[in-house]
């Protein structure tokens, strides 16, 4: 983040994204489509899988529960969400499609992982 919570290294490698994929649909529009399309759907299951990580993990280590916004049938529901999403990801490997989107999918979250700065240089 920079001085005034801008997140400069997320909003530079969205627009790396966007222009790659622009230029991807230049090359090939069908390819293009395609590709941006199963890694948006990659990157949202992995994202909705982190955000119920992060629940469980706040509500069992004390978190404070906003009144009315507490989920219900906690933690057995967020871990079946967890499990289904995990077995919607496990299922793309039955396919060659799937294992590229789901290749392309772990090279990108390994891209922003490695621009987020939170990884360990020793």
């Amino acid at each position: 983040l920079d001085r005034s919570g801008v997140p400069v290294g997320a909003v530079a490698c969205a627009v790396g994204l966007a222009v790659a994929v622009a230029l991807l649909g230049l090359v090939s529009p069908q390819a293009g489509y395609v590709i941006a399309l199963s890694l948006a759907a990659t990157l949202i299951i992995v994202t909705y899988i982190l955000a119920g990580l992060a629940q469980i993990r706040r509500r069992t280590s004390g978190g404070r529960v906003v009144p009315g916004m507490a989920m219900w049938g906690f933690p057995l529901l967020s871990w079946l969400t967890i499990a289904a999403f995990a077995a919607v990801l496990l299922s793309l490997l039955a396919t060659a499609a799937g294992r590229l989107d789901l290749g392309l999918g772990a090279l990108a979250l390994l891209v922003l992982w490695r621009l987020s700065g939170r990884h360990r240089t020793t």
